[in-house]
């Protein structure tokens, strides 16, 4: 069976739905113990969500690259960067929740955390997008070489 490439956009929501449940749990911690061990599993799951976007965005930084738009590249990486600082911000607050479920410098992290997640998300989407419509226009300027007629 081939594998077929996971397309950025099919995670966006995926990511976008963990990053917000696990701020709302996050605000919730002091509420329930019980919220503490959903926090968690949801901080996994974000780390999870966002492995994988950045493992699919990795791809197109190389195919920048290799259409010769080197500032393209570097921008999405700054992107996929951006997004493993955030992941990494959210597990060390999730860890200090744990710790201290009304530890208010945590929760604000989190959501912090959340909000660059997003944010770089969009943009890698954005830049996505636009090496999509790159490679159609490449497309379309080689038909329209092969169709001219001398």
């Amino acid at each position: 069976m081939a594998s077929e490439r996971v397309r950025i956009e099919d995670l966006l929501e995926s990511v976008a739905d963990a990053v917000s449940a696990l701020v709302v749990f996050a605000s919730e911690a002091h509420e329930n113990k019980m919220i503490m061990t959903n926090l968690e599993k949801g901080v996994g799951g974000v780390a999870a969500a966002c492995n994988l976007l950045c493992s699919q965005a990795k791809q197109t930084v190389r195919l920048w690259s290799q259409m010769g738009a080197q500032n393209m590249a570097e921008e999405m990486s700054e992107c996929i960067e951006g997004i493993s600082e955030s992941t990494s911000g959210i597990g060390d607050s999730a860890r200090a929740l744990a710790a201290n479920e009304l530890d208010s410098e945590a929760k604000q992290t989190i959501l912090d955390a959340g909000k660059g997640i997003m944010k770089h998300m969009i943009r890698l989407l954005q830049l996505n997008d636009l090496y999509e419509i790159s490679v159609i226009l490449k497309h379309i300027r080689i038909a329209e070489d092969k169709l001219k007629v001398n």
